[in-house]
């Protein structure tokens, strides 16, 4: 009975060590860092049906990065990186410019179908607002080398109801990526 009860006990463990190795293994891929440009064809995410790669997302994550870069910048301009590093709300700065990127992603990819399926166009007005806003977003991120970076380029690409295309075909100002 002792040895049967030993046996068990050894075996339990086996398995909660392998379960342990296995998880660690897990959580150590997910922390591995990626280098973006070299991963553009990606899936990043599926928004009803459509998957977005992280070369639609470029925009997203260089808005939101020099959004962060400069509040890091006020917070500590000689080390940034402290603050990407805070923990604050449950969550690391970091983590949560990530999910800000992915949430606005998901966000105007839905409303980008229903501008489409509204037959929604922008007016002159918008048009030209617009033009300054890809204007001033193409400057901030040549500051950084961020396009560089990303691995994207200024040629080919449009903002459409606030959504980056490459190489767009455009009708009605809206853009078929």
């Amino acid at each position: 009975m002792r040895k049967i009860r030993k046996h068990i006990t050894t075996i339990i463990l086996a398995v909660l060590a392998v379960i342990a190795g296995v998880y660690a293994y897990n959580y150590h891929d997910m922390k591995q860092n990626i280098v973006y440009n070299e991963h553009l064809e990606d899936v990043a995410v599926n928004v009803n049906g459509k998957e977005l790669t992280l070369r639609d997302m470029a925009f997203y994550v260089a808005y939101e990065e020099m959004n962060v870069e400069k509040q890091a910048l006020v917070y500590d301009s000689d080390n940034p990186n402290k603050y990407w590093n805070i923990h604050t709300n449950g969550e690391f700065v970091r983590v949560a410019a990530r999910k800000a990127a992915m949430s606005m992603a998901i966000h105007d990819e839905i409303f980008y179908e229903m501008a489409k399926k509204e037959s929604i166009t922008l007016t002159d007005d918008e048009k030209a607002a617009l033009k300054n806003s890809e204007k001033d977003f193409w400057y901030d991120l040549s500051d950084i080398d961020g396009a560089k970076k990303l691995g994207v380029e200024k040629k080919g690409y449009l903002f459409v109801h606030g959504k980056v295309c490459n190489s767009p075909e455009i009708s009605g100002n809206i853009c078929r990526a």
